[in-house]
């Protein structure tokens, strides 16, 4: 009898492949974005814009992908959701936290993180409203995909304007070929990942959901910690409340709306009850903090990995 633990193998490798290619994506970006001439720049830009959900639409659209080709749709429906919500939920707590205790998020003038705030609200309670139904039909992801790329695409001109980002270590290699290249792991990466996930999810013998939302929204959400970490090492820290309010509210929409535009999505009861519900509160409670201080101490960042862990705790126990 194989270990429970052997299935878990194939997830890391998954995850591990889908890191790099958002690594490369994102690093080649930062190069262009630095260059003189303007399409380079802009190019680079949007690269850099939409380099956070990356890795969480590579695995909506695997998973919608073979929901549509017939093949384990509830398994795969549970693993859009998990992911998508996974990582709004990972963001402002486990990976903010783990930022703060790194001393790699930076101090932002009062209501900063508050400005966030509003429209990751509605982004949430737009996904409720259509989803009252229980489903997520094409029509309706239609919708959220377009608000989600126009808010990613106001997200261009101030990334144009910030330095911030880490640039390539790639040597002479043209950025255009790695981003190709990096885009293409994340494709490869998404699919294996998706097809080990649900081979998880019936090995343990639990909804995908459930892995979904603690694995792999957990894995997606790494790459903005690594990338905080590293520009932290050297002297120019990125994570702050906003940028993570910010990219959640863009991984909310623009991966929801692919995949229920490529496969119609069923909300179980517990998401819409409890997941959808929890990531509001954390989202809320975060920007209102931002209202009456200016910084995160490594006492908040602990604070909030303990939301995390305490939220993972009583999804696991519900199962």
């Amino acid at each position: 009898m194989s270990s429970p633990i052997v299935p878990v193998l194939p997830v890391l490798f998954g995850l591990a492949v889908l890191w790099a290619g958002t690594g490369l994506v994102l690093y080649s970006g930062g190069r262009m974005r630095g260059r003189t001439a303007g399409w380079e720049r802009l190019t680079g830009s949007i690269v850099v814009a939409s380099g956070p959900v990356l890795p969480a639409l590579g695995i909506t659209a695997a998973a919608a992908g073979i929901a549509a080709a017939g093949h384990a749709v509830p398994a795969a429906g549970g693993l859009v959701l998990g992911t998508v919500i996974g990582s709004v939920l990972a963001r402002p707590t486990l990976i903010l936290g783990l930022g703060a205790l790194a001393r790699a998020t930076i101090d932002e003038p009062r209501m900063g993180g508050a400005r966030g705030l509003p429209f990751f609200l509605a982004a949430i309670l737009l996904l409720v409203v259509l989803s009252l139904d229980g489903t997520l039909a094409r029509p309706e992801g239609g919708l959220l995909l377009t608000i989600g790329v126009l808010q990613g695409a106001r997200r261009i001109p101030g990334t144009m304007r910030d330095h911030h980002i880490p640039t390539s270590r790639y040597g002479v290699l043209p950025d255009p070929f790695l981003i190709a290249a990096g885009l293409a792991a994340i494709a490869a990466g998404a699919w294996f990942l998706t097809r080990s996930a649900v081979s998880l999810s019936d090995t343990w013998g639990v909804a995908s959901v459930l892995p979904g939302l603690l694995v792999l929204g957990v894995g997606v959400s790494l790459p903005d910690l690594v990338l905080g970490l590293d520009a932290a090492t050297k002297g120019r820290p990125t994570m702050s409340p906003y940028s993570v309010l910010a990219n959640g509210a863009l991984g909310l929409l623009a991966p929801l709306g692919l995949a229920a535009l490529i496969h119609p999505i069923t909300l179980p009861p517990r998401v819409l009850g409890l997941d959808i519900p929890a990531a509001a509160a954390v989202v809320t409670a975060l920007g209102l903090a931002c209202r009456r201080r200016t910084g995160l101490s490594r006492r908040a960042g602990g604070t909030l990995v303990a939301c995390f862990l305490v939220y993972a705790a009583v999804r696991i126990v519900s199962t």
